[in-house]
């Protein structure tokens, strides 16, 4: 019996001995062995990383190698590079993410049965051969992938479900080398990495280049998607990248600034959406070009090379100014841009202001920025440098309709006109009627109530004939620029201050809200009360009021009421005839 045990020992250790040092390895081959078991369960507690730490270490400059392994504790003290462990805590079992930051990527046995981080992850990778296969006891435990190394990991989760969550990206030059910074009028490539999660092909992803508060300072252009598989073969969670051409438009300040991206819909037009990206993990630096690019090369539509300031700032031109035969709408927003040039190195910050002209020389808006959105003022600009600077102007509703002239001005340098432009609105009234009851009320600071016309009145009493509309039209006057739009309520109240008939509205039905009214415009405004037939003949009285209808806040008048009362009579009611 005890030659029994011994020879079973001694059996054992004969089969257990070839496994040394992994005796985790060891499957019983009358079974079928390790091949047989990787088909039945899982596999492998990280024996072999050793394995592949050691042929890393082999290979060149390994000191300046980045590695990411299945199990990162067991492969980095083996490892004489940099092994990386997550991004953003989260793991290659989670992200493709660390597996592109590093120069090779280990994929571990029990990470590929269990198919993470997703199925295209591991399809990206295992699209292209090992550089070496770590084999124990017959069986291959781990397979060493060259990899990306991008030069810019996207940390932060910046996914649209459904369609695609972005990685990381490669800035390259035109030779094809990487860069750490652009040039301002110069182009680029944008290598942008993405995981595929359900985009559809015939959808593009589009990159801009845009400063902190999203003004666009540069354009790339889609030079196609670029995978390893065919995208008929694309299982979720498959690694692609796009090859974009980005343009930094010329005169783009140098500073920081960000990449923008998002997916196009051509076929409505419209975007599915924008990437929600932080914009940690997409700033990139815009540097001063080396040589200003030259005045005939930029895209001026209108040239004007105006020098102001004794010359040391020349106004070159506009880039897309608005169209001189199509009218400027009270609200709309029209976009230009300005290009200067420094005509030598400016120690003083100039604020620009854009003054728009009617024609008695009354400035009716304004507008005012530092140069080149607040991003470079003169007083950091050198002799030769070219600026960009994008302006988007808001009509003001309160500006009247007319012929108006743009201008432009440095400080308090003269203006200089840019160009002319029609502003379209509703008509406009400075001129007061003739009033048939004057009242020149005050309701609050901006606003007075001039009158009263079109109404039957013996002064100062209103009257009011039973079941016939009052129809009056209250003649107001904005004092200043008002920035509230205020509701007029129209009240006949009777000698127990109950309401007979009311209206409320804005002032001309809506069209004229008084954030609209032009400092010292008249606004004849018509109003109906429909009087009923029954209404006694007591002494009754006329409620007029501006209140805010998101508060029921009243402006007041300066007695310190908040309304404004009229006498009424009540005529007799008419008579019929049987």
């Amino acid at each position: 019996q005890s030659l029994l045990i011994l020879g079973l020992a001694l059996l054992q250790l004969v089969l257990i001995l070839p496994t040394y040092p992994y005796y985790f390895t060891y499957y019983n081959r009358l079974l079928g062995g390790g091949p047989k078991a990787a088909e039945m369960i899982i596999v492998g507690w990280g024996e072999g990383l050793d394995e592949a730490a050691r042929w890393l270490n082999s290979q060149p400059e390994v000191q300046n190698t980045d590695a990411v392994a299945w199990y990162s504790t067991t492969f980095e003290p083996y490892f004489d590079g940099h092994a990386i462990y997550k991004i953003d805590e989260a793991k290659i079992s989670r992200t493709p993410k660390p597996g592109l930051a590093a120069d090779y990527v280990i994929l571990y046995i029990n990470q590929i049965q269990r198919q993470l981080p997703t199925t295209g992850a591991l399809e990206f990778y295992q699209a292209a051969p090992p550089a070496h296969v770590v084999t124990l006891n017959g069986l291959d435990y781990a397979w060493i992938y060259p990899s990306l190394s991008l030069q810019r990991i996207i940390e932060n989760d910046a996914r649209l479900v459904g369609q695609a969550e972005l990685l990381g990206f490669n800035l390259l030059d035109p030779t094809g080398e990487r860069v750490q910074t652009l040039q301002s009028g110069q182009a680029a490539t944008v290598e942008l990495y993405w995981e595929w999660l359900g985009k559809s092909p015939d959808e593009p992803i589009g990159l801009s280049l845009v400063d902190y508060n999203g003004e666009v300072w540069g354009l790339g252009q889609s030079l196609g998607t670029e995978a390893r598989l065919p995208f008929e073969q694309w299982q979720e969670g498959m690694v692609a990248y796009d090859k974009l051409a980005l343009t930094v438009f010329p005169g783009t300040p140098p500073g920081d600034y960000y990449l923008k991206s998002w997916i196009d819909r051509p076929a409505t037009g419209e975007r599915v959406g924008d990437f929600p990206l932080a914009l940690a993990d997409v700033q990139v630096k815009v540097d001063r070009p080396e040589t200003p690019p030259d005045v005939t090369d930029l895209p001026l539509a209108q040239p004007l090379n105006m020098p102001l300031v004794d010359g040391k700032i020349n106004l070159l031109g506009l880039l897309d100014p608005p169209p001189t035969d199509a009218t400027w709408q009270p609200g709309e927003t029209r976009e230009m841009v300005l290009y200067w040039q420094a005509g030598q190195t400016i120690s003083t910050d100039y604020f620009v202001s854009l003054l728009l002209v009617d024609t008695n020389g009354t400035t009716r808006a304004q507008w005012e920025s530092l140069p080149a959105a607040g991003n470079f003022t003169t007083a950091r600009w050198q002799a030769g440098d070219i600026i960009r600077d994008p302006w988007r102007l808001t009509l003001p509703a309160n500006v009247p309709p007319g012929d108006y002239r743009l201008d432009v001005r440095l400080r308090t340098e003269p203006p200089v006109t840019l160009f002319t432009v029609s502003v379209d609105g509703r008509p406009r009234l400075f001129e007061p009627p003739s009033l048939d009851l004057a009242t020149h009320t005050q309701f609050g600071e901006a606003i007075e109530l001039l009158g009263l016309r079109h109404a039957e009145i013996e002064p100062p009493v209103l009257i009011v004939t039973p079941g016939q509309p009052l129809d009056l039209e209250l003649v107001w006057q904005a004092q200043n620029l008002i920035d509230v739009d205020y509701t007029l309520t129209a009240q006949l109240l009777d000698a127990e201050q109950q309401v007979i008939a009311q209206r409320d509205s804005m002032p001309l039905d809506g069209t004229a809200p008084t954030t609209t009214w032009a400092a010292g415009e008249i606004v004849a405004d018509p109003v109906t009360l429909d009087i009923p037939a029954d209404v006694g003949r007591e002494p009754h009285h006329l409620l007029l009021a501006l209140y805010r209808v998101e508060t029921g806040e009243r402006l007041t008048l300066p007695n310190g009421d908040d309304h404004l009362t009229i006498p009424v009579t009540i005529n007799s009611p008419p008579v019929t005839s049987n």
